[in-house]
């Protein structure tokens, strides 16, 4: 019995301090901190403590997180939540920052040019004759506009010959230019295609250049040298938007600048962490969306990386474009699309990824890929299963499919299996990145349309799903909010302020609890920039930055999430204002 002593000793002392929450250690007198929350309703994100109603925060990190009682260890000025909910801030696991700062610079002449192609034609014309003083036109058009038909560089120029001008396809994702405009980008007529079904051009019969360019043929004002001040107003839009959200950390997943404003930008982003005004922590990327960046893409993002590493800001991560957009009948899925006799294309067949992924590993660099169909998904995945297999107990680093769209059944549980990151973006649940979901069965039929965004299937296998807004411009920030995300994820609805329920998805069985989607938008997406030891949930060590809200978000009306706010938000123990 007494040899039993000293082991039930520890066990009792170790099950006293598990009953009181988390702390940095025991002590025998109070430890001075800077503030002591009490009395709350604290979701902490941390699986082993979940909830809690008090948490110290000493210096800008929480050092206890439990209840009342143990909070007795600590001395200090004390804060009442009165029941309020708290929880982590937010990671958006996938933006785009730079992008959306440069989208900013254009001025959009008319948002959607008509219903088919007569009126297409018929609002260009008004468009360009009403301001005729302009020095070029750039006009942003939904795919559905054209109702099917083309539209030709011929007809563009007869409408404006004299001046650039570009539409852009709303996704940005493919665009129609006149002539002067393909000049001005430096655009031969007869210039090839990047990849056959994917990255491509509609031609006349002699092989010229003369209607939609696809996906990085078309990607826009890769010629052009953005400046400073673009960045400056970019970051100042989206910063604002994150204090009032309560975002923290952000995958930025690229533009298709040129090297010159790639550096001016995250230039942008060190000079503000070095005067203490970028307290939320960036990831950056090297953007591969042409086969011919491959050769020399590991040696440019390890240039990256040592350049541009301060406090906040890292770029360490390779992307990779692997597929288009369901839109644009360029994303890779397996059968053909239901209104057209195409199925899409990779920018790497599994050989090429796989020998890619290898060297990725051998030099510890991380992947994130563009992967909307489950054509590219299963390619992705494949390769990632090739070289674990050949590199063994050597495999090292994370690799994430953003998007998913589309994923065959039996590649469900490969996620888990391989530890592939599973990145979504919920407001595009409900169908609204295809304007309604009767778009999305145009698309693919009713069968594929009603099993789009596994979201839940894939996270109840145990793999690591996060959650972002892949937002591409700052003119317009409500697709940025997380919150809209939040409710379409528990909804699959698209959100709507005028009392009207739009249809959801069918298949309902997909539907994210709210505990999902809290951990997608905050410790699962800390994980996959790495900076899950810093932000992500309210543990012991990690920095203080928390949300505090009137009403918990487990409670609310579903349908009144989008349009929540947080009453206050703090990073590292410092309200944001």
């Amino acid at each position: 019995m007494k040899k039993l002593l000293p082991f039930i000793f520890c066990l009792v002392m170790v099950l006293g301090l598990s009953a009181c929450g988390q702390q940095e250690s025991a002590v025998s007198v109070p430890q001075k901190v800077d503030v002591i929350y009490t009395n709350g309703n604290i979701y902490t994100v941390n699986e082993e403590y979940p909830w809690a109603t008090t948490m110290a925060v000493k210096d800008g990190k929480f050092v206890y997180v439990g209840d009342e009682d143990g909070a007795k260890d600590f001395e200090g000025p004390s804060v009442d939540l009165k029941g309020q909910f708290v929880m982590p801030g937010i990671v958006d696991s996938h933006t785009h920052i730079a992008w959306g700062s440069e989208e900013l610079v254009y001025k959009d002449f008319v948002g959607i040019l008509g219903n088919n192609k007569s009126e297409v034609l018929a609002n260009l014309k008004k468009a360009v004759n009403d301001e005729p003083n302009v020095e070029s036109y750039r006009f942003v058009m939904r795919f559905t506009s054209l109702n099917g038909e083309k539209l030709t560089r011929d007809e563009l120029d007869e409408i404006c010959p004299d001046k650039p001008l570009v539409i852009v396809e709303l996704e940005q994702h493919s665009r129609w230019l006149n002539t002067l405009e393909m000049k001005e980008e430096h655009i031969d007529e007869y210039a090839p295609d990047v990849a056959d079904g994917l990255s491509y051009c509609e031609r006349d019969e002699d092989g010229r250049i003369n209607g939609r360019i696809y996906e990085w043929n078309g990607m826009a004002n890769t010629y052009t040298d953005f400046s400073k001040e673009v960045y400056e107003n970019g970051l100042d839009t989206i910063t604002d938007c994150w204090k009032k959200w309560g975002i923290v950390a952000a995958f930025d997943a690229g533009q298709p600048s040129n090297d010159k404003s790639i550096d001016t930008f995250f230039n942008v982003v060190m000079e503000r962490d070095a005067k203490g005004n970028m307290p939320y922590y960036i990831e950056g990327c090297y953007y591969i969306y042409n086969p011919n960046q491959l050769e020399k893409a590991i040696e440019n993002l390890k240039k990256y990386d040592k350049k541009y590493n301060s406090e906040h800001l890292r770029a360490r991560t390779m992307k990779i474009m692997m597929d288009g957009t369901m839109n644009g009948h360029t994303a890779a899925i397996f059968d053909n699309f239901n209104d057209v006799e195409s199925n899409g294309a990779t920018l790497f067949d599994v050989d090429t990824l796989t020998n890619f992924v290898v060297e990725l590993n051998n030099n510890g660099i991380d992947l994130h890929v563009h992967t909307v169909g489950e054509r590219a998904v299963a390619t992705v995945l494949d390769a990632v299963e090739n070289a674990q297999t050949k590199l063994g107990n050597k495999w090292k680093i994370q690799v994430t499919c953003a998007h998913i769209e589309t994923i065959r059944p039996q590649d469900i549980g490969r996620f888990a299996k391989l530890g592939v990151i599973a990145n979504f973006t919920p407001a595009w649940f409900g169908g609204n990145c295809y304007e309604n979901y009767q778009a999305v069965e145009k698309l693919l039929g009713k069968n594929r349309a009603s099993k789009t965004y596994r979201a839940a299937s894939i996270w109840n296998t145990g793999a690591i799903v996060d959650f972002s807004s892949d937002s591409i411009t700052l003119k317009a920030t409500y697709a940025w909010n997380p919150y809209l995300g939040i409710e379409t994820g528990l909804t699959r609805q698209t959100p709507t302020d005028d009392g009207t329920v739009p249809i959801a998805i069918p298949d309902n069985s997909d539907k994210l609890s709210m505990a999902q989607l809290i951990k997608g938008y905050t410790i699962t997406g800390a994980k996959q920039m790495r900076i899950d030891d810093k932000v992500g949930s309210i543990e012991v060590g990690k920095d203080a930055s928390f949300l505090v809200f009137e009403q918990s978000l487990f409670d609310m009306n579903v349908y009144d999430i989008h349009n929540v706010l947080p009453k206050e938000f703090y990073i590292r123990g410092i309200l944001q204002k």
